[in-house]
C-alpha cells in the first residue's frame, strides 16, 4: 500500500510537511498545495517558497499546477524541473466555485475538447513526466469512463 498526502491550501506547506514528515516517515508522496501559473509569472513568490528544495529536504514532493492554459503550464513545469523536480501533478479535481467557474481544476473537465488540446501540447512539450488528479466527472460518477478514454491516450505517469 502506498500511502499519498494530499494537500490543503494554507495550511500544508513546507513547515507542515516537515513536521508531519518528521513524525511520520512512510509518505511515499507529498502534493503542494497548487500552483497557479498567470501571464506575468510561473509561480508567485509564495508558491516558490513552498517548493524550494532547500524547503522540502528528504521529502517525496510532488508540485501539483492549477491552470488551463497549456503555455503557462509550461513554463511553470520548466520552473521546476530546473529545481530538480522529476514530476508535477495537474489539478483536474478541485471543486471550487472560484476555480471551476474560470474552467479550471474540475471546471476543466466539462471541456472535454479544450482539455484535449491543452494535454496535446502538455504532453507533447513537458520537460518532464506529468501525472493527474482528477475527479470522477463534473456531475456524473459515470463521466470517468470518457474521461479515461481520453487520459489513455497520454503517457501519464499516474492518475
Amino acid at each position: 500500500m502506498k500511502f499519498y498526502f494530499a494537500p490543503m491550501e494554507g495550511i500544508t506547506g513546507y513547515v507542515f510537511r516537515n513536521a508531519h514528515h518528521a513524525c511520520f516517515p512512510s509518505v511515499d508522496r507529498y502534493y503542494t498545495p497548487f500552483i497557479s501559473p498567470n501571464q506575468n509569472r510561473p509561480m508567485s513568490p509564495k508558491e516558490k517558497r513552498n517548493v524550494l528544495p532547500e524547503n522540502n529536504r528528504n521529502i517525496p514532493l510532488i508540485p501539483q499546477i492549477l491552470t488551463n492554459n497549456a503555455t503557462q503550464f509550461l513554463q511553470a513545469a520548466k520552473v521546476l524541473a530546473d529545481m530538480g523536480y522529476e514530476e508535477v501533478n495537474l489539478n483536474l479535481g478541485c471543486p471550487s466555485a472560484t476555480v471551476v467557474t474560470k474552467g479550471k481544476g474540475a471546471g476543466f473537465l466539462g471541456e472535454k475538447e479544450k482539455l484535449r488540446a491543452f494535454l496535446d501540447e502538455v504532453y507533447e512539450y513537458t520537460p518532464i513526466p506529468v501525472s493527474l488528479k482528477t475527479r470522477l466527472g463534473m456531475r456524473d460518477p459515470m463521466e470517468i469512463v470518457e474521461l479515461l478514454e481520453l487520459f489513455r491516450q497520454y503517457p501519464v505517469k499516474e492518475w
